[in-house]
């Protein structure tokens, strides 16, 4: 049996999934419990983790990154909602960390393109600047693009990592997007002209692509 430290403490309480009307968290003394949606509520479970849908329904928006145990493999949403899978209610969270361990997802160093294809959900418009001494405003000095992007990755990979691992291909389907674009059309310009000089992440769903001319 292994020994809870304070850094646990962060588990008591937090609703880690929603069903049936059921919130299912670790209690005070870290057993995997479930109370109903209105006690949930009342305890104030609810604020900053869980989050309503468009359609009415409940999700847990706790971020896996506060989680002391969690480390690069264990941010992958898949893989805890596999090891969450797996508990029983009276479960301690020895359970959930042994279960945590056991899970294997087939790694994919090379993915396939259709992989990224799925991975990319939307690639925005662009947004054509200049420098502040720029008043030419037939030119441009960068091009921002925000990409849309599925919060999980499907494999064993971080979300960072498949971006760092894929970041010719995403890039690319980026630019073949810009190509087409009527502004940058206008511009007379080519992607050739440009060279990727930042990527970030913004948020769980969303890459800032930032071009400039070479």
């Amino acid at each position: 049996m292994g020994i809870i430290c304070d850094a646990d403490s962060i588990f008591k309480n937090k609703p880690l999934k929603t069903k049936d009307d059921h919130v299912y968290y670790f209690d005070n003394g870290f057993i995997y419990s479930k109370v109903s949606m209105a006690i949930a509520y009342k305890k104030g479970m609810f604020k900053g983790c869980i989050y309503m849908r468009e359609d009415g329904s409940y999700f847990s928006g706790l971020s896996l990154n506060g989680f002391p145990f969690v480390n690069k493999k264990y941010s992958n949403s898949n893989i805890f909602n596999s090891a969450l899978s797996k508990m029983q209610l009276g479960q301690t969270i020895y359970e959930l960390k042994r279960n945590l361990d056991s899970v294997n997802f087939k790694h994919t160093n090379a993915l396939k393109d259709g992989s990224v294809a799925r991975f990319i959900t939307k690639i925005n418009n662009p947004s054509f600047e200049r420098e502040p001494e720029n008043f030419n405003v037939n030119t441009f000095d960068f091009i921002r693009v925000f990409v849309d992007t599925t919060c999980s990755t499907g494999c064993e990979l971080s979300r960072s990592d498949f971006i760092k691992v894929n970041i010719k291909p995403i890039s690319k389907m980026v630019l073949n997007k810009l190509e087409t674009n009527k502004r940058f059309i206008k511009f007379g310009a080519s992607s050739s002209f440009l060279k990727l000089t930042k990527v970030t992440m913004m948020c769980c769903d969303s890459i800032e692509f930032l071009f400039e001319l070479k």
